[in-house]
């Protein structure tokens, strides 16, 4: 794993995006929180062309 992934929370504090869903949130939110996580993650990925 680059050392590179360790920086990707501090950069991107600033969206709106939880580490974690919240235990008392609906299974909705649950869902488009992974979701939008997930998709956070590949656009990094992405970026770094992998």
């Amino acid at each position: 794993m680059p050392r590179s992934f360790n920086s990707i929370p501090r950069r991107r504090a600033a969206l709106p995006v939880p580490r974690l869903p919240h235990p008392s949130w609906g299974r909705d939110g649950g869902y488009l929180s992974r979701h939008r996580a997930a998709v956070s993650a590949a656009e990094f990925w992405n970026r770094l062309g992998l």
